[in-house]
Formats: C-alpha cells, structure tokens, sequence
C-alpha cells in the first residue's frame, strides 16, 4: 500500500526555513549533511539530497546560478538571499595544461 504523497519541494523548504529580518541570517530547522550545509531530498526514495542553499539562490534570482553558492556571512546554515553570492567556476584543465604549467 503505497504511502501519502509527498509534499512538492517548494513546500518542504518553505516549512524547514525560519526567515529573520532582511539583514539577519535566516534559520533551518531542516536535515543538513555532515558539514551542517541544509539539504532537502530530491523527493522518491534513492533520488539523493539537493542543497537548500542552491534552491534559495534559485528561487530568489529566478535562474540557474553559474558557479558555487556560498555563504558571504560565515554561517554555515543562513539562507538569506541576501547573504548568497556565487563563487566562480574554476575552468577544467586538460592534463596537457596543467604538465605545461609545472
């Protein structure tokens, strides 16, 4: 007998996030990996976990970001919007480039 439907993503975050004021670190009451980094289950069993910080990135800048999502205020847990900013994909060197470069 198959269980109850599992609430969309959207709503999951939703009830996990503790939102402070505009310029306060934003709370998560949620699971998190070994790190203490919030995370929330890509729904379905074995579908694996998704960082909450990425959702939050996305869903306050409407697209995908290019690059990591860090934390600019040191708190491992914080997901204001406000507080998320990208780092910089570093560029894939060829095994070639990196011999040249030693």
């Amino acid at each position: 007998m198959p269980g109850p439907k599992r609430q969309p993503i959207e709503q999951r975050f939703a009830g996990y996030l503790v939102k402070g004021g505009e310029d306060e670190c934003w709370g998560w009451t949620g699971p998190t990996n070994q790190y203490g980094y919030p995370t929330l289950g890509r729904g379905g069993k074995g579908a694996g976990q998704v960082s909450a910080r990425l959702l939050a990135y996305r869903w306050a800048h409407g697209n995908e970001p290019d690059g990591e999502v860090i934390v600019t205020c040191g708190s491992a847990g914080c997901l204001n919007p406000r507080h998320l900013d990208l780092r910089a994909k570093k560029p894939l060197l060829t095994l070639r480039h990196r011999l040249d470069a030693k």
